[in-house]
């Protein structure tokens, strides 16, 4: 069987200018503004951060990320 490349992250977090961050190890992205309230869940439709978070975090995950090689049947379709 042929083998699929999958990159796996150090998990991290921080501030950018009142945004906080996380990035998880599958890639994905948390942001939380500092005037939420921590208890509460908030969903929007849609987002303003600045671009140099985008920069920042696309430089953060690049820097992180691992190469694991997993069996095509292991990935989940």
């Amino acid at each position: 069987m042929a083998k699929i490349r999958r990159f796996v992250h150090s998990k991290t977090n921080g501030e950018h200018q009142g945004i906080n961050f996380d990035i998880q190890e599958d890639g994905k992205i948390i942001l939380k503004s500092e005037h939420q309230l921590p208890d509460l869940s908030y969903e929007y439709d849609e987002v303003i951060i600045p671009a140099s978070l985008v920069f920042k975090l696309a430089t953060m995950l690049e820097a992180t990320r691992k190469v694991h090689w997993v069996e095509e049947s292991e990935v989940k379709k």
